[in-house]
């Protein structure tokens, strides 16, 4: 009787703390969208957003037309690719750390990125897919991830038989071999400009965000999170250890293609639009774990919704702390998120898998 009571006050602090989460993402990105070079009052924000949204004047106007511009245009799609992409980092940060039962494992661990960063390099410095416009340094990004990852997916021989340790090497030669490109790319290129915009792109940026660009990598995340909640027995088992998954009932191998898979589909969009944002997918599966321990049915949203929350949060401080310039949201992630990581580690309590 007390067990089941302890279940049940557990699952209603699980609950409470949740809708707790909700309610601060949406307040945090209410107010995020009032700061920018132009400041915008947030009951004005509030109000041109209802408008907009439910595309009738259900607030009188009386504020300037340019207004709804910024809030509905430039501001709310920029909140909202930062809400995907923190959601998106952190699922696959989970997911990464389950494959490899690694505390330090990350979206970035598998080499994705710097094929990605490669990729985007090729495109902005070389011109290469150009004909594409802008959407040709997504596309090089994302071409470049996705071969980034069938390298370390046939390397490292995870089609056959698993090995974290080979697959984590496989990895890390992989993502040396991509940045080498990317450094070779960016140290001979001739104009200064073009380098300058590819060293940006490669610490992150969520400038130039667009609605299509959230759709798209927004049907990606929550196809890949109702997977996982789906399957979230069977990751909480490959917590075990593989060998422990199988002596269970457990199919390892379609878990472990299917962790692969969807991380490289979630890192190789955001990455394609946002570029490349370290420490998100590293500590924000840390910090939920502190608060729910380590079952994926918990975790997984919970990680979802703090990771867009750092994102809004980190990336307003990088468009507003020096406006009108932007820091590379990268930068911010990193200041950040480092001494928070080495609080975590220092903790006496904190283990890896649990609280």
């Amino acid at each position: 009787m007390n067990k089941d009571k302890q279940i049940l006050k557990c699952k209603n602090n699980c609950t409470l703390k949740f809708i707790i989460l909700i309610i601060a993402l949406f307040v945090i990105t209410t107010v995020c969208i009032t700061f920018g070079s132009v400041k915008i009052d947030v009951d004005v924000t509030f109000k041109s957003l209802i408008n907009n949204i439910l595309g009738k004047e259900i607030f009188i106007k009386d504020w300037a037309n340019n207004i709804d511009n910024i809030v509905f245009k430039l501001r709310l799609p920029r909140l909202l690719l930062a809400i995907v992409s923190g959601a998106s980092l952190a699922l696959v940060g989970i997911l990464m750390q389950t494959l490899t039962r690694n505390s330090l494992a990350d979206p970035y661990i598998l080499g994705i990125s710097s094929g990605a960063s490669a990729g985007a390099t090729l495109s902005i410095v070389l011109g290469i897919l150009s004909s594409f416009g802008h959407l040709g340094i997504a596309l090089g990004a994302f071409l470049g991830s996705l071969i980034a990852s069938i390298m370390v997916f046939k390397i490292s021989g995870v089609s056959k038989v698993y090995s974290k340790t080979k697959l984590i090497l496989t990895g890390v030669a992989v993502s040396s071999i991509f940045t080498a490109v990317t450094n070779f790319i960016i140290t001979f290129a001739k104009n200064d400009s073009l380098v300058k915009s590819a060293v940006f792109w490669t610490i992150g940026s969520l400038a130039g965000a667009n609605y299509n660009q959230v759709k798209f990598s927004l049907v990606i995340m929550v196809i890949t999170a109702i997977l996982s909640m789906l399957l979230y027995k069977d990751l909480d088992a490959m917590l075990l250890g593989e060998a422990v998954a199988k002596n269970i009932g457990i199919n390892t191998k379609f878990i472990i293609r299917f962790i692969m898979i969807a991380s490289t589909l979630l890192t190789g969009t955001i990455v394609a639009f946002t570029g490349v944002i370290g420490f998100v997918g590293l500590i924000v599966p840390h910090i939920a774990r502190q608060m729910v321990g380590s079952s994926h049915k918990k975790l997984i949203p919970f990680g979802i919704v703090i990771g867009s929350i750092l994102m809004v949060v980190t990336d307003t401080m990088a468009r507003t702390l020096l406006s009108p310039e932007e820091i590379p949201i990268g930068v911010i992630t990193a200041f950040l998120g480092g001494p928070f990581f080495l609080y975590l580690m220092h903790k006496s309590t904190y283990r890896f898998g649990g609280k």
